[in-house]
């Protein structure tokens, strides 16, 4: 009997875990959850040294944004899930390096039509360099720079075969980003803010060669550290990319600008001496003129992540 891809896709984040617990060399001591891994699974804190696990990612699609930012809600059913498999090992004192290869199922339907659609998604490996450390200084926050790129590994939706583009899994093109991370600490309290600039190289879509507009993201993020080292905190994220241009003359192309603005709630919880817990919430803001050329939804993300200190 055939697996369904999504069957070959849990299968292989169950490969991921046992792989990841039976890693040699563990931690032990306990790992410290601090503020700046409330949104990111891939970032590692001060004592550790290497992280390797898997985040699950649900999301369920409740309307779209048309071009012009007016939000119309949908039928219930079409959902985006992904398996990010991911690894984090620190550079030095104050460097770290992470790689996280998602892997994608979509269902999308339509009045008499409906599919599911899978595949390996876009490889993303980043790097990121601290400053100064939260807390390090009285009075001066945290600062960290951070820069990535992701690489083409899925499927564009030029190049998808499913009727609904439901094997689509990635940009179909190079990404590189650059970022600044700030981060204050007050006793348990917290407070930071991430900013990125992303650029993709041109590539082409049918017969028409385009080129992108920087998109700018940021996350601006708050919360408490509990006793337990548990740590809780709200976050905000808006996302915005002007419209895209034909190469060839630099013509605008009509209806590609894209934004998006979410709001969430993440909590990290320590699981033993070598385990990390992390999950969030999120909401896209449903309203008009809130985001532009996206799909509109709530979202939950649980990873699991195995530390060596």
């Amino acid at each position: 009997m055939s697996l369904s891809p999504y069957s070959t896709s849990i299968r292989t984040v169950l490969l991921a875990v046992t792989l990841a617990t039976a890693w040699p060399r563990p931690a032990h001591g306990q790992a410290c959850c601090a503020a700046t891994a409330l949104v990111s699974p891939v970032r590692l804190q001060r004592l550790e040294q290497l992280g390797v696990g898997v985040r699950l990612r649900g999301r369920d699609i409740l309307g779209s944004f048309a071009a012009s930012g007016q939000y119309q809600s949908a039928q219930p059913g079409d959902v985006d899930l992904a398996q990010d498999l991911f690894a984090a090992a620190r550079v030095g004192i104050n460097g770290q390096v992470a790689v996280l290869l998602p892997i994608v199922q979509t269902r999308r339907s339509i009045p008499g039509l409906s599919s599911w659609g899978s595949g390996v998604g876009d490889l993303t490996v980043s790097g990121r360099y601290a400053l100064l450390l939260p807390g390090e200084h009285a009075f001066l926050p945290g600062v960290a720079l951070q820069a990535g790129v992701t690489i083409p590994t899925g499927r564009s939706v030029d190049q998808a075969h499913d009727t609904l583009a439901t094997d689509a899994t990635g940009t179909g093109t190079f990404e590189g980003t650059l970022g600044l991370d700030v981060q204050q600490v007050r006793g348990p309290w917290f407070v930071g803010f991430d900013g990125w600039l992303a650029q993709m190289v041109p590539r082409a879509s049918g017969a028409i060669q385009q080129s992108f507009a920087t998109k700018l993201t940021g996350v601006v993020s708050g919360g408490y550290v509990f006793r337990n080292e548990t740590s809780a905190g709200l976050f905000l994220a808006g996302q915005r990319q002007g419209p895209s241009r034909q190469t060839a003359d630099g013509k605008i192309i009509d209806s590609s600008a894209l934004s998006m603005t979410t709001a969430g709630l993440g909590v990290i919880v320590p699981a033993g001496e070598q385990w990390r817990l992390q999950g969030t919430l999120s909401l896209d803001i449903l309203v008009s003129g809130w985001g532009r050329n996206q799909l509109g939804g709530a979202g939950i993300n649980v990873s699991l992540c195995r530390l060596w200190i």
